[in-house]
């Protein structure tokens, strides 16, 4: 079985639910770029994988997809990112 990458762009209310439903699916190879480094509670911060300081980063990790999770204002510029690079 191959492992599925899944880089989170934000892990707010919505990224800790989608990470948590994605997880309960039982894929466990997760990527966190996050902008501001805000505390997560334990049972979210032990379920990430590795994190990353930019998203080129993230990138550079090979993600087979990525959740859009951060504030609504770089919706657009992390999708056509993510979608040049083929995420």
């Amino acid at each position: 079985m191959s492992r599925v990458i899944f880089l989170f762009l934000g892990l707010g209310s919505i990224g800790q639910r989608h990470l948590t439903n994605v997880y309960a699916l039982g894929e466990h190879e997760i990527i966190s770029y996050r902008r501001r480094g805000l505390v997560l509670p334990e049972e979210v911060s032990s379920r990430i994988t590795a994190n990353v300081s930019s998203l080129e980063e993230g990138i550079a990790q090979r993600p087979d997809a990525a959740f859009v999770c951060g504030p609504t204002s770089h919706h657009l510029s992390d999708a056509l990112t993510l979608a040049e690079a083929h995420v």
